[in-house]
């Protein structure tokens, strides 16, 4: 239910006038300790998704948390995503943000994350590399931009490695700075380089992007199927933190 409201057209287009979080739930220790305390759970513990809409101070919600948009917004599984664009619209007016370009690259939490979330995505994975910060630092000024653009929104990932032997991961990449366009593997654990950019050159990342787009291939996944060829295979997903959701798959 969740992933057809959050997919729906009004609904991702409410969504453009709000910081929006992906959390990282059992990624993150100091993550799920700040959850527990916004969301209460029929089990008392924290479960594996929590919606809220904080007010700008970054703590006060401004809707009830709970699993999903449904809890905060109420409605049918039929009007649910109408009732969600419709509540989000209400709080941004309430809310108005101030205009300007994005300026940050919006990163998942590290390369190890990133290949895993982009596998289950069904998206490419753009990753930059960099000797030290400093030199991050002009990649992500010229990507910045690109990555909220709407050619390009939506439809790739991102994470920064924390050096440029982390790069290793991934079959054909050059261990230099700048980005990588990589198709991560079935259980992203790894991946492929689709595209690569040494630049922080605004034109050469664009080409890199589009060239990664354009040779990345979504294959489908039938979810248990999926995990029983893991388990054959000895592929196993081990959490930062104990997953406490009593519903989660075992």
């Amino acid at each position: 239910m969740d992933r057809g409201v959050l997919s729906d057209a009004a609904v991702v287009k409410a969504s453009r006038d709000f910081v929006c979080a992906r959390l990282a739930t059992y990624e993150s220790a100091e993550e799920a300790k700040f959850l527990s305390s916004i969301a209460r759970t029929a089990s008392g513990s924290l479960e594996n998704t929590v919606f809220t809409v904080l007010a700008p101070d970054g703590k006060t919600p401004l809707v009830p948390a709970g699993r999903g948009p449904h809890h905060a917004f109420g409605g049918t599984r039929d009007d649910s995503a109408k009732e969600t664009a419709a509540g989000l619209g209400r709080i941004a007016a309430q809310h108005p943000g101030k205009p300007g370009v994005m300026r940050q690259v919006p990163y998942l939490e590290d390369l190890r994350l990133g290949l895993n979330v982009a596998s289950c995505d069904l998206l490419p994975l753009v990753v930059v590399a960099a000797k030290d910060a400093e030199s991050r630092k002009k990649v992500e000024d010229a990507l910045a931009p690109l990555a909220w653009n709407t050619a390009f929104i939506g439809r790739l990932e991102y994470a920064a490695a924390a050096d440029l032997a982390d790069l290793k991961k991934i079959d054909g990449a050059v261990q230099r700075e700048g980005i990588v366009v990589v198709e991560p593997d079935a259980y992203g654990l790894k991946g492929k380089a689709l595209a690569q950019s040494a630049t922080a050159s605004e034109a050469d990342l664009r080409k890199a992007l589009e060239a990664g787009l354009k040779g990345f291939v979504p294959k489908s996944k039938d979810s248990r199927r999926h995990i029983e060829e893991g388990h054959r295979a000895g592929v196993y997903w081990k959490t930062e933190i104990p997953v406490t959701d009593p519903k989660a798959p075992k």
